[in-house]
C-alpha cells in the first residue's frame, strides 16, 4: 500500500476529496509534526518540522493517510490541484515530499505529502493565519 497524507481539502468529506475518492483503498487518521496555516484563498498550507526554525511552535498536524494500491493514477491529479510542476520548480505552490505520519497506535508510516517549503515561512507569517490546534477541518467547520 502506498500512502498520501492529506490535511485539508483532500480529506474525506472535504471539497476536493471526490477527485481521488475512487482510488482510495484505506483511510487512517494520523498526524505529522509541523505548523499549519489557513490561507485567504480557503485552503491550508503545511510546513513540516524539518523545515522550521527552533523558534517556531511545532504541533501535531492532524489529517488522514489515504492508502492506494498505486500512486500512478493519483499523483497527476494531486500535482495539478496542488500546483506542483516538479522538484523545486519555481512555479510550485506546494512541494511534493516524503515524510513519516504517525497513527493512533504510534506506527510511523512513510507517505507522500504536499507542503510549503521552509523558505515561505516569512510569507506565511505575514499573509496566513496559523492554526494552533493543527486541525484545519475543525478550525474551518
Amino acid at each position: 500500500m502506498k500512502y498520501v497524507f492529506v490535511y485539508g481539502t483532500l480529506r474525506p468529506g472535504q471539497k476536493y476529496h471526490h477527485l481521488i475518492e475512487k482510488f482510495v483503498e484505506k483511510t487512517i487518521p494520523a498526524f505529522v509534526k509541523g505548523r499549519l496555516y489557513h490561507l485567504r484563498e480557503g485552503y491550508p498550507a503545511l510546513l513540516l518540522e524539518r523545515d522550521l526554525s527552533s523558534s517556531v511552535e511545532i504541533v501535531p498536524v492532524r489529517g488522514d493517510l489515504l492508502g492506494f494500491t498505486e500512486l500512478d493514477p493519483v499523483l497527476p491529479i494531486l500535482d495539478e490541484l496542488e500546483d506542483y510542476f516538479g522538484p523545486r520548480d519555481p512555479r510550485n505552490m506546494y512541494e511534493r515530499v516524503t515524510t513519516l505520519a504517525i497513527t493512533s497506535d504510534q506506527s510511523a508510516i512513510s507517505s507522500t505529502v504536499y507542503v510549503f517549503s521552509g523558505e515561505k515561512l516569512d510569507w506565511l507569517e505575514r499573509n496566513a493565519v496559523p492554526i494552533p490546534t493543527g486541525d484545519w477541518v475543525l478550525g474551518n467547520s
